[in-house]
Order: structure tokens, then sequence, then C-alpha cells
């Protein structure tokens, strides 16, 4: 038996509680969550926004902490398909897509106030969907992805904007490997998961495993993080300041379709993901997930069979795996991209 005397805590500390991922602060005798009035910080509290694109070419809108159905915020600035979304606390960035020619436009909506986007500038490449975007509280990232003819094939440009000035994007630096992928971001590192590279398919049709990462405030070329369980692309990812989260995906060889997987990286631990559940609904991709540091939600996708697009909604809370449960459901079916003013990157 130790006789080593107890740790004294000192009063006015603080930790992390992991569990909960609720900071807290010792008082008296016990520890105490802090309390925000603000609904941009208190977990739970922010909105989730879903670019839809294709026609109509609508934006959504969720409260992240209360289940139901997405309400009309209003358009983006053109018909622009399978586009990437990041942003800050009051500003959400929509970058690139399919018109059906692939274009490089940026826009922006101002997250407490509905109505439609306006023009932010340009990136530097006119790229399609399957591209990541990644935010922290000051800039987003754009990563890889499909680029139009004349510019064929993957490629594996990472781009930045400043998501408060308008303008067009900054080089940051390369992948590991040409192809889109979808980030999940902390405040500090993104996380790039899964690939579809159509520029060496290969036998997965272009599909791959990798995962990798950047540190967002410097410049540079992306390293190796770790593997999914399988060759994916089109996953749906949100996060904590703590965990990145994908589900679903187009399964490459040898496990082809959707799939219904949930797996998680630990940002400070490099890795292979972790398995975290299933998607209540099964199988689906391109589709979108936002969420706060709580909670992650699935908002529309596309699934092979039985339903072909849904606009099923289902979400997760981000710090115990599990199944996904019923959220509400979406206004459109089609392809989205979507964020929030809460996500992990802002914690």
């Amino acid at each position: 038996m130790s006789n080593l005397p107890p740790i004294e805590v000192p009063q006015g500390a603080i930790r992390l509680n992991t569990d909960s991922q609720k900071l807290e602060f010792f008082a008296q005798d016990r520890w105490y969550e802090f309390a925000t009035n603000s609904p941009t910080l208190d977990g739970g509290s922010g909105r989730g926004i879903t670019f839809h694109g294709s026609s109509p070419y609508a934006i959504d809108f969720n409260n992240i902490s209360s289940a139901g159905n997405a309400q009309d915020f209003g358009d983006d600035i053109g018909s622009r398909s399978t586009v990437g979304c990041g942003g800050d606390r009051t500003r959400v960035v929509s970058c690139g897509g399919q018109t059906p020619t692939f274009v490089n436009s940026i826009s922006y909506i101002t997250i407490a106030s509905t109505g439609d986007a306006q023009d932010f500038g340009d990136m530097q490449n006119n790229y399609r969907g399957w591209g990541s975007k990644a935010s922290n509280g000051t800039r987003t990232c754009m990563t890889g992805g499909s680029a139009s003819s004349g510019q064929a094939g993957s490629k594996n440009n990472i781009e930045y904007i400043t998501v408060q000035t308008t303008g067009n994007s900054v080089d940051f630096g390369d992948m590991t490997e040409e192809g889109g992928a979808e980030a999940a971001a902390s405040p500090t590192r993104a996380v790039m998961m899964g690939r579809y590279n159509d520029t060496t398919p290969g036998t997965s049709g272009g599909r791959r495993n990798n995962i990798d990462f950047i540190t967002m405030a410097t410049l540079g070329n992306a390293q190796d993080f770790g593997d999914l369980s399988k060759n994916t692309n089109a996953c749906m990812t949100c996060s904590s300041a703590v965990r990145g989260v994908a589900g679903g995906g187009g399964g490459g060889s040898p496990d082809p379709g959707q799939t219904d997987i949930i797996r998680f990286v630990t940002f400070t631990t490099l890795g292979d993901a972790q398995d975290f559940g299933d998607l209540v609904g099964g199988g689906k991709q391109s589709g979108s997930c936002f969420g706060d540091t709580v909670r992650g939600v699935w908002t529309a996708g596309y699934n092979l069979a039985p339903t072909g697009n849904t606009n099923q909604m289902d979400y997760i809370n981000i710090a115990t795996g599990g199944t996904s449960v019923d959220f509400g459901d979406n206004n459109f079916t089609s392809a989205s991209s979507a964020t929030s003013n809460a996500h992990g990157g802002l914690s």
C-alpha cells in the first residue's frame, strides 16, 4: 500500500475533461464546467450550413443542438455542384465546383443572417468536388481535387484563403498524392482522409486509403498521417478539437459501393484510423457533415442501392463511438458540402 500523500489540486486549476469534451475548473472540493452564453462557443449551440449545388443551388441551415428538418437560408451565386465549404465563426466560404464545366469561383455568406451568397474571389485552379476544405479561426485550406479539361486529372495542390479578407486564393503547398480527399480540422492541424485519384486509378477505380495532414498556420507540403481501413473517396467529415471523424464514402476494391463505416483519428497522434460505428441509414457518399465540438451531423448524400440520393440526416456524439441517430430531413437530396460556426477547428 502506497504511503504517498494524496495529490492536492490547487484552487482555480483548469482541465479538459476528455470524456465530455468540456473545459472545467476546480473550486472548493470539485470540478465545475465552464458555462458561456455565446452561441458559437457553447458546444451544441452552433449553426450548420449546407450548400447543395446542382439545381436548385440552395443553401440550408440547421441548429446543431436541436434535431429537426433543415430550413432555407438562401442561394449560392450559381449552379455549382460538388463544391467545398469552410469558414470561421461568422462567415462560410464555398469553393470550386462543376457547372458542368469545372470552375474556380469562391463565394461567401454571413452565418448569422439568412440571404444569398456573395462573390469572394477565385481559386488558382478550376476544381470540382472531392477536394477538402479545412478551416481554423483564420484560414480555409483547399486541398486536392479533380481538375477540368485542360488541367486534366487529379491535382495535389493546396491553396488557402484568409476567411475575413475577400480575394483570390494563395499557394500553400502540395499533398502527398494527387486526388480529392475530405478534411477534418483541429485549431492547429488538418487531416485529409481517403482520396479519389483519376490520374492513376489503379485497381480501386482511383480510390485510396491515404490520410495526410498539414499544420494550418505553416505553409508547406502535407505529410503522411496513417491509413483508413479501406480505399474510400467522398467520405463526410466532422471534428472536435481532439478527434476527426469520417463517415461513409465510396468503396473501392475489394469492397465496392457505398460504405456505412464511421472511423476516427486523434489529431495529435499519428496512426491509422480507428472504428467508431456505423451510419444508421446504410452506406452513402458525396454528402456532407457539419457539427460542433460535441455533435456531428451528416446531411444528404448518395446511396447506390436501394434509395439513390437521400435527404436523410443523422448525428453522432463525437466523443463516444456508436451508430448514428436520426436527426431530421434536408430539403434536397443532391450532393452537398457543409460546415458550421462551431466546428472543431475553431475550438
